[in-house]
């Protein structure tokens, strides 16, 4: 299963003149270079979970597109990967491309006064002959930004920024990492520039005859021009410094062929947005007003705050612009380009009115969608889709396919706009639609907690809908294409999770695609919930219980289900939770919170192994019985009391509950 654009020739495309790529949620900087073939690379920032601390972190992240602004769907099958972990250049670093098209990260070493160059393969991978195993390093002045350039006979110049001190520093390498003796005698370069304490280090350029140009502002878009010895040029601007005078941030900078000087940041200032914003210089630092409008060309790509982190212009002339844009209500990175006017360049990024597309395989896959509009497509297989936010288009192809919805927010209506998905090609005799999160009491009028099945006049698409708000005025919604109304029914359209029900011996019970209740009972069952969001109780015995796909809720509700004595061990073992998506209820236990396991409180502890996490209590009842359950793997970084339902003074779920009875979500 992968993601990916939908990609034509670039003769035929009418793009939006922007890419928008999402890793692991929140992603921060951008920084581009282009490869020999046209190959776009861009790193990054990701916020992920790292599974071994106990807060999230940042990654490197690392993606590759084609020279047309969609996804390098051979590069990582997806054009997008994360770096191993002590790849970690934080903001201040910089990337370029040798002639071979291997990729270059440098950034100052935060630890020691020095500096940091990883070199990776086409693929991705570290450049183990690079440096000493990849790594290049030579010593510089302490920095908290850098920034490299890769000379025409290969070597490659590394400039280093103090921002406390105003220390500049350059070192030289050979292609191969190793630090080039002939320039300085292997060691730094270093110069103070006094007064300029607002220019972005990471973002300056070298002119190609050795002069450093930096960004910075001061309320307003500001560059210095260095000469190679690192004293103010004062043929540029005034005295070496270009006070611009328009509002911003500056952040990025680099040189056209013809030696004009383009500038990218964004407004920073509330009231006036936060767009991307670049301008153009002249060879002297004085402004260009024949570049965008008026000079300037302001682009808000999503309707968010967009900020620009770099810029390079490509050999045609062309402007590629990058950094981070919210993009439907998230941090994405973010890519443009601009025709050499400063204008958007259309035949260029995600193509328009096409949705970005989720595809299967010929085998079974769950497909999920993210916040943003998309098209999911199953193709053979028994596939499970999952829209998630925004407006999806849902296509399942052959096989018994489920169609899942598992919120309100996802697919609805209010009174002045639809955010409702669509099914394109739903078969009433084979596939199903998952409505068992939602809690609608069946097919009826469209009230009273029931849904409706309506048809457009012209026959073409059948909706199921409540005619009934929600707080935030979204009435649920689904879409199908064609005049299903005579054949939706509570078979096909899946309303009540399924009650599954063992005996007292020993089951082996196994859920549906769709949401399922599974009630085991005694014996040491082996109980899997299948594809849906499923309630598993294990009851009495040594059970393994498999949440499979899905939210999942793991239900105690006596000690008998699983405990450990003095003597013995009679617990249950979890497979697969998921501290992102799973729950254990254990209210009916009249456990409150996660501590140290007294006092009503749950300890987590890891196995001696690192294999297993036990959840338990050290509190005896009076058969010196200790509530116990082992989760299989390493997850106690990652527990906290959001993963549990504990006794709170509500009453535990009932069995009427897990099967739907509740009221639906928008009137409870």
């Amino acid at each position: 299963m992968t993601s990916s654009n939908i990609s034509v020739g670039a003769a035929l495309r009418a793009g939006t003149g922007k890419t928008f790529v999402d890793l692991d949620g929140y992603n921060d900087t951008a920084k581009i270079a282009v490869g020999p073939d046209g190959k776009i690379w861009l790193a990054g920032m990701t916020w992920v979970e790292t599974g071994q601390w106990e807060y999230e972190g940042y990654r490197t992240s690392l993606v590759r597109l084609n020279a047309d602004g969609t996804l390098d769907s051979t590069f990582n099958d997806d054009g997008k990967t994360l770096l191993p972990r002590d790849i970690y250049p934080g903001e201040g670093y910089s990337a370029a491309v040798q002639a071979d098209g291997k990729y270059l990260i440098v950034y100052p070493h935060f630890s020691a006064p020095s500096i940091v160059m990883i070199r990776l393969n086409t693929d991705g991978s570290v450049d183990q002959s690079f440096g000493v195993n990849g790594t290049a390093t030579a010593p510089a002045a302490w920095g908290d930004s850098a920034s490299a350039t890769v000379q025409p006979d290969g070597k490659i110049l590394v400039a280093n920024h103090d921002s406390y001190d105003q220390i500049f520093s350059v070192n030289r390498f050979n292609p191969d990492g190793t630090v080039d003796s002939s320039f300085n005698g292997g060691t730094a370069v270093e110069f103070t520039v006094p007064g300029l304490s607002t220019l972005e280090g990471f973002g300056l350029t070298l002119q190609a005859d050795g002069k450093i140009l930096v960004p910075g502002y001061n309320g307003a878009f500001v560059v210095a021009r260095l000469n190679p010895d690192g004293s103010l040029d004062t043929g540029f601007g005034t005295d070496g410094t270009a006070d611009i005078e328009v509002a911003g941030m500056a952040k990025s900078i680099t040189v056209q062929a013809d030696g004009k000087i383009l500038v990218a940041g964004y407004n920073e200032e509330e009231g006036t947005g936060f767009d991307f914003k670049i301008i153009r210089l002249n060879q002297d630092g004085t402004f260009d007003a024949g570049f965008g409008n008026n000079g300037i060309a302001v682009l808000d790509l999503a309707g968010g705050r967009d900020t620009a982190r770099d810029i390079t212009v490509l050999a045609d002339g062309k402007i590629l612009v990058a950094g981070q844009s919210n993009y439907f209500g998230n941090d994405d990175f973010s890519i443009i380009r601009l025709n050499p006017d400063g204008t958007l360049d259309t035949t260029f990024g995600a193509l328009a009115g096409v949705l970005p597309q989720i595809d299967g395989s010929a085998g079974d896959d769950v497909l999920y969608g993210s916040y943003v509009p998309e098209l999911l497509t199953g193709h053979e297989g028994n596939d499970v889709l999952d829209g998630g936010g925004q407006r999806d288009v849902l296509h399942g192809g052959g096989g018994a396919d489920v169609f899942r919805i598992n919120s309100i927010g996802d697919s609805y209506r209010t009174d002045s706009q639809a955010v409702s998905d669509r099914i394109v090609d739903f078969d009433p005799g084979q596939d199903l639609i998952d409505l068992s999160s939602l809690g609608f009491s069946g097919l009826g009028n469209g009230l009273d907690g029931t849904l409706a099945v309506s048809v457009n006049d012209s026959g073409t698409r059948t909706y199921l809908k409540s005619f009934e708000a929600d707080g935030q005025g979204h009435r649920f919604e689904l879409a199908l294409n064609g005049d299903l109304s005579q054949v939706l029914n509570e078979t096909n359209v899946v309303l009540s999770r399924t009650l599954i029900q063992g005996t007292e011996s020993a089951d082996r019970l196994k859920g549906s695609a769709a949401g399922d209740v599974l009630i085991a009972g005694g014996g040491d069952d082996v109980v899997s919930g299948g594809f849906g969001h499923d309630f598993i109780d294990g009851g009495s015995g040594r059970d393994v219980l498999t949440g499979g796909e899905g939210a999942d809720v793991f239900r105690y509700g006596s000690l008998e289900d699983s405990f450990r004595t003095a003597d013995g061990n009679f617990q249950d073992r979890i497979v697969d939770f998921d501290p992102d998506t799973d729950k254990i209820d254990v209210s009916a236990l009249g456990f409150t919170e996660l501590g140290n396991g007294y006092n009503a409180t749950l300890a987590a502890v890891l196995s001696e192994d690192g294999q297993r996490t036990f959840l338990k209590s050290y509190s005896a009842d009076e058969q010196g019985r200790r509530f116990e359950i082992t989760l299989q793997g390493d997850v106690v970084a990652q527990l906290g009391d959001d993963d549990f339902i504990f006794a709170s003074g509500d009453e535990p779920f009932t069995e009427l509950q897990l099967l739907g009875v509740a009221a639906p979500e928008q009137f409870g």
